[in-house]
């Protein structure tokens, strides 16, 4: 008897690999494609970052590299018909304290506080104020003697963030009574004046006229802020200072006053009233009403 043969259905329907053809260069071709596609995907990319967007991204990353912070004007001053100074301003030293110095060196806030007779919590609460900017320095002492500024000059290492620059304060060379009423004085600004000012300069904390004189002459008195480009690295630290625009001084405001004869005036004004305080009026004595009447001293 012959043997059977088995039909092998598989084999039939898809060859042996020794029966098919191999189709290699299609396949290389399809990779090829895509490797291409990809490519070109990629070009597109890279000129759309440095070619079309270019300048967009460059002005971001230099902002993000610069800090722009305010300077304050010296105030000027108020004089009387012979320049004689009635309100001034005296140059003294200030201590000035970096808020991110402070937080990437916090030793360096107790060493502050010793050194300007403060404890470290006074010290730290007047770096959080935020009347500040975050890249602003922040006066944390003023009128600071030579001895101190000398100090901080020989161990500059040792307190990182911390630098002195001049300011002056409000003065009166005649004495704080003489003319007051006329000068009037000097206060923190309000949140009111600083809606009603918003492209004036002003800035939170700043000091400003709230009377006489210098409330009448705050746009003349006040002067022009400065301005100083600082650049800052990635960690938000001041690393150098790019450009600085110094402030302008304010206007002297001459008054129709002679100091000689305001003194004179007041003194004697002040006389007269101590003596009427030390007098009785007799001309009292006819009335019974008023003698019931408690007294007004």
């Amino acid at each position: 008897m012959r043997p059977r043969k088995s039909a092998n259905v598989a084999a039939a329907l898809v060859g042996s690999p020794e029966e098919e053809t191999s189709r290699p260069n299609l396949r290389l071709r399809v990779v090829g494609i895509a490797v291409l596609i990809l490519f070109l995907v990629l070009l597109a990319r890279l000129w759309t970052l440095q070619v079309v967007d270019a300048k967009s991204y460059a002005a971001q990353v230099t902002k993000n590299q610069v800090r722009v912070v305010t300077v304050a004007p010296s105030r000027g001053e108020i004089v009387d018909r012979n320049d004689t100074v009635l309100a001034g301003g005296t140059p003294v030293e200030e201590m000035l304290l970096s808020r991110v110095s402070a937080a990437a060196h916090p030793t360096v806030v107790a060493k502050v506080a010793a050194l300007v007779g403060q404890t470290p919590i006074q010290v730290q609460t007047t770096v959080n104020n935020d009347q500040y900017g975050p890249y602003e320095p922040i006066p944390v002492a003023t009128n600071i003697p030579a001895a101190t500024v000398q100090y901080l000059q020989v161990h500059e290492s040792e307190f990182p963030g911390v630098s002195v620059q001049a300011v002056t304060t409000r003065t009166y060379p005649q004495g704080a009574t003489t003319a007051a009423h006329v000068l009037g004085y000097l206060g923190d600004i309000t949140s009111t004046f600083l809606a009603a000012h918003k492209n004036a300069g002003y800035a939170e904390g700043s000091q400003v006229g709230v009377s006489g004189i210098e409330q009448q002459y705050e746009t003349y008195l006040r002067g022009v802020n400065g301005r100083q480009a600082l650049e800052v690295d990635a960690s938000g630290n001041v690393v150098g200072t790019l450009s600085s625009t110094a402030p302008q001084t304010g206007d002297t405001v001459v008054l129709n006053i002679d100091t000689g004869l305001q003194k004179a005036v007041e003194a004697d004004l002040a006389n007269q009233i101590q003596a009427d305080r030390q007098t009785t009026d007799r001309s009292l004595a006819s009335c019974p009403q008023l003698k019931m009447a408690p007294s007004l001293s």
